[in-house]
């Protein structure tokens, strides 16, 4: 897990933007998991494969992708010595067994993207007992992104790795809230999860915002109440405090100046009241209500 460099975010986030189509995914704004996908994981193994299948099927029609990705949910193997016996039979049809033993390694990873072949990708995660819900789910989002990335013939570039990358886009096409969460520091899991790490998908979160135009109500809705607050903050809120506080005096001029340089007069048909620029000699003037023509002189404010 890396912390990159606001010039690496942008190199990343910038090249996705101009390499992918205008319109990446078939939905705009944020991933969401449906509701009714949280029951679901809760179960056996096997049924948290299914869930996991639907999810990912889900997340495929969120981005437009056609071609449906295998998920397999693959138990965990833990590191050390494993036995295997195996039986033997001899040519007087005796039967005997014959031990042996090897060191089995643990996996690495979370989760694995396989091409086994241009309409077919298979997504291998691993069912680590400590994760919850959102951590599967962020490393899904990391396995789909891979498989967009692959049917659009995305190519890395060589000064960005291919891992990162990979992070930058599942945050750029929508799925940055489930990476935040999925992502965050947690002595409650095994491992930690992703290429990038929290400070680094802040910043790019910012950055996907400003190109791709999200609504940012629905931003804030995907964040819990902290997040949702000072992302709004950011967002919105701060720009504005920061123009007010700093030329106070100036927007108060310039709003004096704007009303000091129009006067309102009345129409003389129908009485409806029209804010005019005034001008040294006469106005030919066409009332909005009436639509009535007539001259007058803006030079004096006639009420």
């Amino acid at each position: 897990m890396r912390c990159l460099s606001n010039k690496e975010i942008r190199v990343g986030i910038r090249y996705l933007n101009a390499s992918l189509p205008g319109r990446p995914t078939a939905v705009g704004g944020l991933y969401s998991l449906p509701k009714a996908f949280d029951y679901a994981f809760n179960g056996s193994t096997h049924q948290k494969e299914a869930a996991l299948q639907k999810i990912a099927d889900h997340m495929g029609h969120f981005l437009g992708l056609l071609n449906r990705v295998k998920v397999l949910f693959v138990e965990k193997k833990e590191s050390g010595e494993k036995s295997h016996t195996v039986f033997i039979a001899d040519n007087e049809g005796k039967i005997g067994q014959k031990t042996t033993s090897e060191f089995v390694e643990e996996e690495k990873y979370a989760g694995l993207y396989k091409v086994k072949g241009y309409d077919h990708g298979e997504i291998s995660i691993i069912n680590d007992r400590t994760f919850y819900l959102i951590h599967f789910l962020s490393v899904l989002a990391h396995e789909v992104t891979h498989n967009y990335l692959y049917h659009h013939h995305l190519s890395m570039p060589k000064e960005i790795d291919p891992e990162e990358l990979t992070d930058l886009a599942a945050i750029y096409l929508g799925f940055g809230s489930i990476i935040l969460r999925g992502y965050a520091p947690s002595s409650s899991i095994s491992c930690r999860l992703g290429y990038i790490d929290v400070p680094t998908i802040r910043r790019a979160f910012l950055l996907a915002y400003s190109l791709r135009e999200w609504n940012l109500t629905d931003i804030t809705k995907e964040f819990p109440w902290f997040e949702s607050n000072r992302y709004y903050f950011q967002f919105h809120l701060f720009p504005r405090a920061v123009f007010r506080a700093l030329s106070p005096s100036k927007t108060k001029s310039m709003s004096q100046q704007a009303s000091s340089d129009r006067v309102i007069i009345t129409c003389p048909s129908c009485g409806q009241k029209l804010r005019l620029p005034k001008r040294p000699a006469a106005l030919k003037a066409r009332c909005s209500k009436c639509e009535s023509s007539f001259i007058v002189e803006t030079t004096q404010t006639k009420i």
